[in-house]
């Protein structure tokens, strides 16, 4: 079950009534098939050191919002590239009611989120650097999406 309290997400896991604080499945982009279609007709755009790639779609999941989190393997060793996610999605978790907020009424979006900063930088991203970039390539994106329509390429 998830609740949101004081604008954070959580999830009460199976650990014996403790808070998992942590992002839900539904949150997350899976599927082969809808990162093919994000790819080939999505948006993109460039905020500090990531890339934004969007798309409007008219799935009607429960989150509106579906995010996909990546870090290629030309930055660096697995253990620096898990890190550099992991704080993407820790950012994401926190942003995501504030963005919600912002988002047009019934829109849905699938967004990925790509690490393209240097690669020595992926081995020591700052939280606090992240979430500025994260934030203003969300707003950009959320500024372009009345102009969009669900289904069609977005070019």
């Amino acid at each position: 079950m998830i609740w949101i309290a004081a604008g954070h997400y959580f999830h009460r896991g199976r650990m014996r009534g403790k808070t998992r604080y942590r992002l839900p499945k539904e949150m997350i982009l899976r599927g082969r098939d809808n990162f093919q279609m994000l790819f080939d007709g999505g948006r993109g755009l460039r905020s500090g050191n990531l890339v934004l790639k969007y798309r409007v779609v008219e799935d009607r999941s429960p989150s509106r919002v579906a995010t996909a989190f990546i870090v290629a393997k030309k930055h660096g060793r697995a253990v620096d590239r898990n890190r550099a996610r992991r704080l993407m999605r820790e950012v994401w978790r926190l942003a995501y009611p504030e963005v919600a907020e912002k988002l047009p009424e019934n829109v849905f979006v699938h967004l990925a989120l790509i690490w393209a900063g240097p690669p020595a930088q992926v081995k020591s991203p700052e939280f606090w650097r992240i979430r500025e970039d994260m934030l203003k390539g969300v707003e950009k994106v959320v500024a372009r999406l009345p102009n969009v329509t669900p289904g069609k390429p977005d070019r």
